[in-house]
């Protein structure tokens, strides 16, 4: 299954309220598609919205540590879930989310030559705050 198939099946599973199931599909892919940005930021958006914040980080760490898009919003959405899973999983508070800050700032400075808008940052909010609900 291509990529964009799996994240299709995987929010359609999400949607029917069955996230292990997605958590499931997105792993599988992941194990033939390591370095798909979108298959990681997903995958640890869904592992956070089942409360496994460890697990959240460390695949959002891993995967996008190795990522060369650090210009986009769906590795920015990645970042400030994997912040937001290190305060839920380990309780330093005030060093990840400074960490988080300075991401969000980074996204917000007019002399990166793809400059994430307001629009994208309280969409990537939007998304954050749905996993947290």
């Amino acid at each position: 299954m291509m990529a964009s198939q799996t994240l299709q099946e995987a929010r359609r599973l999400c949607d029917q309220g069955k996230y292990t199931e997605a958590a499931r599909v997105l792993e599988a892919a992941l194990d033939t598609d390591g370095n798909n940005i979108d298959l990681i930021v997903e995958l640890g958006e869904t592992l956070f919205t089942l409360g496994y914040y460890k697990r959240a980080a460390q695949v959002l760490g891993d995967g996008l540590d190795h990522s060369d898009e650090l210009n986009n919003s769906t590795v920015a959405a990645g970042i400030m879930i994997y912040y937001v899973s290190r305060v839920y999983s380990t309780c330093k508070f005030k060093d990840s989310l400074l960490r988080a800050e300075k991401i969000h700032k980074t996204f917000r400075n007019p002399n990166e030559a793809e400059t994430v808008n307001d629009a994208t940052v309280c969409y990537m909010f939007f998304r954050l705050s749905l996993c947290l609900v």
